[in-house]
């Protein structure tokens, strides 16, 4: 999964465990064109495994948010959310 870099670290990081444990993550996500402009997606990954149970490949769907200060808001409580959740 590439992260925009200016995704908090922790962040990044946390997306990345969820999706390497096997684990579906949804939530709002910030990108970057190969022109260097950012842009906010709604994202599902969901990891695809093979039959003994070992994770081969990883299917994204992606809706673009228009509307950058509810993307920002969404992606802020979502930060919050996690660091609840996993004590970060």
């Amino acid at each position: 999964v590439v992260i925009h870099s200016g995704a908090p670290n922790k962040m990044s990081s946390k997306i990345r465990e969820i999706i390497v444990s096997g684990k579906i993550f949804t939530g709002v996500i910030q990108e970057q064109t190969k022109d260097g402009i950012d842009f906010w997606v709604d994202a599902t990954i969901v990891p695809v495994k093979n039959e003994s149970g070992h994770i081969v490949k990883y299917i994204s769907a992606r809706y673009l948010i228009t509307d950058d200060l509810m993307a920002e808001y969404l992606f802020n409580k979502q930060v919050e959310k996690l660091a609840l959740i996993t004590g970060a």
